[in-house]
């Protein structure tokens, strides 16, 4: 997903420790836009790479929402764990709620 460029700078600058934090909330927000889409019935990237009738379009949504919340709960996790200030946890688990 679009966080390379991203990840080079929290590099440059210091930041790598939260380099993966940064690119699985990133993956999350995207899958999350991706699943909306995919509810609406509207055109996205996932759409077009399955492919799938409808039926099979059901069991990836449900397969999405399915890996979204593990990914919810795996994030909120890390977020207990590293050390970042109060208001950027809670910016971050803003994101990631599901």
């Amino acid at each position: 997903i679009e966080s390379e460029l991203i990840a080079q700078y929290y590099d440059v600058y210091g930041f790598a420790s939260y380099a993966e934090l940064m690119k699985r909330t990133l993956t999350y927000i995207r899958l999350k836009k991706e699943l909306d889409l995919l509810k609406k019935g509207q055109p996205c990237f996932l759409y077009k790479a399955f492919a799938a009738d409808s039926i099979m379009m059901d069991s990836i949504i449900e397969a999405l929402q399915d890996h979204l919340y593990d990914m919810e709960r795996q994030l909120r996790e890390d977020l207990t764990n590293i050390d970042l200030k109060d208001e950027l946890k809670h910016s971050i688990e803003q994101y990631i709620t599901f």
